[in-house]
């Protein structure tokens, strides 16, 4: 019943902001082109870092063939470093978690001193208040994006490539804009400043990393099958070290693997932003993760890769599993079972096998 209800409202929150900002997009599609584009904006106001790193050759690759085109990106905080050290962008605005009216107003006069928007790309799925307003601000002749219901968005990504990777929506982008074999390649997120502030912890050390918990709960595993994981790695490599890689507020089962592993474990600062994190997955030699940004971080960088998936999505697995060109990476789902129900038993084997031809 909540579920019914919660539902309802979100339907009658979308038909609101819809009547109030959602206009008719007049561009036709058949006269897309990079050619004719001056000014791109990107809108990162979820903050998620799998689809910045996804992203990273849609930038790459128009920088190459029209480096005329000015870029603006929209973003939270946390993944700003991503937009301003590592991709260049001329304009970075950083937005609150939660932007306000006033904040996508305030954001939209700093981007427009670049020239109007000629096209604005988009990943959130369902578009809520704040993608409206900036619609409506924006007024951009092009709009790429997931939404479907949404009449400003002219060129919609998720129709046109459904049952492909994520990379493929941008690579779709890409060529309908007139460049013809784009490389999809991700660009690593690294950086000399995270270089500096980690290297230590990585020089003359052979290091596996697990990455254990997703932003779901349903995406984390459970403290046997990270004991189990951690077991396995250094007892393949008896000169090993571990890296578990935890966000702040997951960083409790660092203590019952400092007790376990002691001086054999690399603990990560507390503090790390997305750079410092795609760092340290590059220096590792074996990397496994559930279903979450690090995976992309992953094949950015040509670590060795085992993925967990949920076997209740398969669409999902297709859509935000290791990138098509990424050789070095294994998925694993067990059917209609949920990451956090997994037990080391379901994927050892095809992790062994995995493990020994990689090494």
């Amino acid at each position: 019943m909540l579920k019914k209800l919660r539902l309802f409202k979100d339907k009658l929150r979308f038909a609101k902001n819809k009547f109030l900002y959602d206009f008719k997009a007049s561009a036709e599609l058949s006269s897309f082109n990079f050619e004719s584009i001056k000014h791109i904006v990107v809108s990162k106001m979820d903050g998620k870092l799998g689809d910045s790193q996804v992203i990273t050759p849609f930038f790459t690759q128009i920088r190459q063939h029209f480096p005329s085109i000015k870029f603006s990106v929209l973003c939270s905080e946390n993944i700003a470093p991503i937009y301003l050290q590592c991709l260049n962008i001329d304009r970075v605005v950083i937005l609150p978690k939660k932007p306000q009216k006033n904040d996508i107003k305030n954001a939209v006069k700093k981007i427009m001193n670049l020239g109007p928007c000629d096209l604005l790309v988009t990943t959130e799925p369902n578009f809520r208040a704040r993608d409206f307003i900036l619609e409506s601000l924006l007024k951009p002749t092009y709009t790429a994006g997931f939404e479907g219901r949404a009449d400003c968005v002219n060129i919609n990504l998720l129709k046109r490539n459904l049952g492909k990777h994520i990379s493929e929506y941008f690579k779709d982008l890409l060529i309908l804009g007139g460049i013809k074999t784009p490389d999809m390649h991700y660009l690593p997120l690294t950086t000399k400043e995270s270089s500096e502030k980690l290297a230590f912890l990585f020089n003359g050390k052979t290091v596996y990393g697990i990455a254990p918990y997703g932003a779901s709960k349903h995406r984390k595993l459970s403290d046997k099958t990270i004991i189990d994981i951690c077991d396995f790695f250094l007892n393949f490599d008896a000169n090993a070290y571990l890296c578990p890689l935890v966000a702040p507020q997951d960083r409790f089962i660092l203590e019952t693997l400092k007790n376990k592993y002691n001086e054999r474990l690399i603990v990560l600062p507390e503090e790390l932003n997305a750079t410092d994190l795609a760092y340290a997955i590059s220096r590792l030699k074996f990397l496994l993760s559930v279903d979450t940004a690090n995976v992309h971080l992953a094949c950015a960088s040509n670590t060795s890769l085992f993925a967990l998936y949920s076997g209740i999505d398969p669409d999902g697995i297709i859509r935000w599993g290791p990138a098509p060109w990424c050789k070095n990476a294994e998925t694993f789902y067990k059917e209609k079972t949920l990451i956090e129900n997994l037990d080391f038993e379901d994927f050892a084997q095809q992790l062994h096998n995995f493990i020994q031809i990689e090494d």
